[in-house]
């Protein structure tokens, strides 16, 4: 099941029941997301269409060059240009990554690293 709540743009929250459908349900929402933002290389690349993706939703898959083909990192569809800032604020308070996620701010590297943590 695929919920896009009136007014929420690009905001979509996927699940299903069944563990045995996963692989499926996994591809069909990968295709629907392809789909939905076919115009700028399958992800809501910052512009005058979308602002880019909601960090409240990583999606590691905006990490994977095979589905997010539009050629900008996953960094600048969740952070714009504050990325370096956020970096260096990273470093300073919380220097031992204790407060992170698959694609949060990585202190320390530069960024074009496009890594995604486990």
């Amino acid at each position: 099941m695929t919920v896009c709540p009136p007014g929420s743009g690009p905001a979509c929250s996927t699940g299903w029941l069944e563990p045995r459908e996963e692989a499926a349900n996994l591809a069909w929402a990968r295709a629907f997301y392809q789909d939905l933002f076919a115009e700028s290389g399958g992800v809501p690349v910052p512009g005058e269409a979308y602002d880019g993706a909601f960090i409240n939703h990583p999606d590691t898959d905006l990490a994977d060059p095979t589905l997010n083909t539009s050629g900008v990192p996953w960094h600048t569809l969740y952070y714009q240009g504050n990325y370096e800032r956020l970096q260096r604020i990273k470093a300073r308070w919380d220097p031992r990554d204790v407060f992170r996620h698959a694609l949060s701010v990585r202190a320390g590297l530069s960024a074009a690293s496009s890594d995604v943590r486990p």
